[in-house]
């Protein structure tokens, strides 16, 4: 069933969890993350970032007809969302592609301008009941997938809870993404989330608010996170880290060749499983 994220993250409230949200560039990503969530009866967040267009992955319009058609035949709730979109233009592209939710990603530009440009996405969203999540505050390696190791410490980088406050009142939007010390891509040293960020913004809003670069975190991390406020969490790098594994791990006992479906059947099954972990625990 093809639901917006306003109406997957009411469930997220009422049962004071979080939705997980799992980027899809490819096929078996996609079968991974909607087998995980009807085996457990959950709903899903499955996602398509620009970022992996840039990168050569996989087109929006060949990506979106496949996203869809899976939400639509799901046996549990599904918002098809766009992760990080990055100029006007290609969000509006995703709207008309079907997509039920979007993201609209400002956070690099002053403060003023992010507000108006995502109010702008929030008119047009919103008058074909797609829902929009924006992003405020600075956080590392979210526009690509560098290695370098920089996890920021001062709290000059996190979200300003007075700053969110009135960005969330001036553009209606219907999630936030908060920067209190989660990082996108592999962490190259201990994460050290400051939850006290996210229980300050969530004590002057009803707007959910999202976790993005969960991969490496701890349990007692999300755990806090979701008790704290957090009612979507992205999840992408450590679930295809174990597609790649299963597949080095099936090549590296076998001398002979091995079909690619066969490969592919493997990592789908061990994303599934990674998939299914973390949405259990973001579900509790």
């Amino acid at each position: 069933m093809l639901v917006n994220l306003k109406d997957i993250l009411k469930y997220a409230e009422d049962n004071k969890c979080a939705i997980a949200a799992l980027n899809a560039p490819t096929l078996e990503m996609a079968i991974a993350t909607i087998e995980a969530a009807e085996e457990l009866n959950k709903p899903v967040i499955i996602m398509h970032a620009q970022i992996h267009e840039d990168l050569g992955y996989i087109k929006i319009e060949q990506i979106a007809p496949i996203l869809v058609a899976f939400a639509k035949n799901s046996s549990v709730p599904v918002c098809v969302h766009l992760d990080h979109g990055e100029d006007k233009d290609y969000v509006f592209k995703a709207i008309e592609l079907g997509f039920s939710s979007v993201m609209f990603d400002a956070s690099l530009k002053p403060f003023e301008e992010n507000i108006l440009e995502t109010k702008q996405v929030v008119e047009f969203a919103h008058a074909k009941n797609v829902s929009v999540e924006a992003e405020l505050g600075s956080m590392p390696n979210n526009r690509g997938e560098s290695d370098d190791e920089y996890i920021p410490e001062a709290a000059d980088y996190y979200t300003n809870p007075d700053e969110a406050i009135e960005f969330i009142d001036k553009t209606g939007i219907d999630a936030l993404a908060v920067s209190y010390g989660s990082v996108h891509g592999v962490y190259k040293s201990e994460p050290n989330l400051d939850i006290n960020v996210v229980k300050e913004i969530k004590k002057r809003t009803d707007v959910p608010l999202v976790l993005h670069g969960a991969s490496g975190l701890s349990v007692k991390d999300f755990n806090e996170s979701i008790d704290a406020g957090i009612r979507k969490i992205n999840y992408f790098t450590s679930m295809s880290f174990e597609g790649s594994r299963a597949i080095r791990n099936k090549l590296a006992s076998s001398d002979e060749d091995v079909h690619f479906q066969k490969l592919a059947i493997i990592a789908t099954v061990a994303m599934k499983e990674d998939a299914k972990r973390v949405i259990g625990i973001f579900t509790k």
